[in-house]
């Protein structure tokens, strides 16, 4: 029968065999995007557990944890992403795969009240995740919103064809945002780094939200601008007083806008008016379409909506917290509508 070991992983020992293990199974990671991912995050290295197979001492299998500081009213908490977690095929029938994550729960459960992890496994891990006591919060949802005919380079609605002109001034006609009021001294800048405006706008929402990510300036630069893999760009709103109250990351690839992360401060600007300003800012800039993945209170799921924002529910993926009985934030957690999570919440 063959046997495994499972031991925590020393990162820059064991960074070749780990990158050769994701290469084989995952996808083609650089060394610049593994040194970003493990080594490089503010809250502090990842952390990898590896399964070593006995009688080669080869290392098969793999389940990382990312660190995050999450706010839960208002409270600090230490969040572990659960990623990279992969086992080479010749090994999936042995076992390695249910070892590496009930090692990595406890490890989880060990660290104390204040700790807790989260992860988006696919269909393959779900039931893993589920055997070892993961709890599903919600649907990570995709919304998309059609911009012109050509939606995506190459790609029309329907399939079909039709002139390019007539065909993107219905779709510009039928929207929203085309026929809202836009409010007084509301601008839109393009910024290219994330300056004290941006902490002084956390500052204001972090209580607004029972669970949300670190949102401060230190975070948002090493989340995006430092990422090796993403061209990432950040569109602002400032009032007539110069005061940052929403913001906007997103990439484009193939003439589409995903969104990353959004932020707004209630008091000073709605959902719509930041849908809207940024709506028309992608028309203008020829973008197709805009992706935006979304878990959290469905009021801002109504917003997207009201501005033709389409729910692919094929493309919906299942958000699980692990995390002990005991710790105090553990019904916050576990609710779908305290949450504020974008893609920019996942490990990559």
């Amino acid at each position: 029968m063959t046997r495994y070991k499972i031991i925590q992983a020393d990162i820059g020992q064991h960074k070749c065999d780990i990158l050769s293990l994701l290469r084989r199974n995952l996808r083609d990671e650089t060394e610049g995007a593994f040194a970003w991912r493990y080594e490089q995050t503010p809250y502090g290295p990842a952390e990898a557990f590896v399964a070593v197979e006995d009688a080669s001492h080869r290392i098969v299998g793999i389940g990382s944890v990312f660190p995050r500081r999450v706010y839960v009213c208002g409270e600090p908490v230490t969040a572990w992403i659960a990623g990279d977690f992969s086992v080479d095929s010749a090994h999936r029938a042995f076992g390695p795969a249910m070892q590496l994550q009930r090692h990595i729960s406890g490890h989880i459960r060990a660290k104390g009240l204040k700790h807790f992890a989260y992860g988006i496994p696919n269909d393959q891990s779900k039931a893993i995740f589920r055997r070892l006591g993961y709890v599903p919060v919600g649907s990570f949802n995709r919304f998309v919103k059609i911009l012109k005919w050509e939606y995506r380079k190459g790609k029309q609605l329907l399939g079909l064809r039709l002139p390019v002109g007539p065909a993107d001034s219905l779709l510009k006609h039928l929207s929203t945002e085309t026929w809202c009021r836009r409010p007084r001294g509301l601008s839109l800048e393009t910024p290219s780094t994330f300056d004290e405006r941006f902490d002084r706008l956390w500052n204001t929402c972090c209580y607004a939200y029972a669970v949300v990510a670190d949102r401060s300036a230190k975070a948002l630069a090493w989340r995006y601008l430092s990422c090796p893999s993403r061209a990432y760009e950040i569109a602002a709103l400032t009032n007539g007083r110069e005061n940052l109250v929403a913001y906007v990351v997103y990439h484009l690839e193939d003439n589409m806008c995903h969104v990353a992360d959004l932020l707004w401060d209630n008091n000073e600007i709605s959902p719509d008016c930041l849908l809207a300003e940024f709506s028309l800012f992608m028309r203008n800039k020829g973008v197709g379409s805009i992706d935006i993945r979304y878990l959290g209170n469905p009021n801002f799921v109504e917003h997207l909506k009201r501005f033709n924002f389409h729910d692919h529910r094929e493309a919906a993926a299942e958000v699980m917290i692990f995390a002990g009985r005991d710790i105090p934030v553990m019904q916050q957690v576990l609710t779908r509508d305290n949450w504020h999570f974008f893609a920019g919440d996942t490990d990559h």
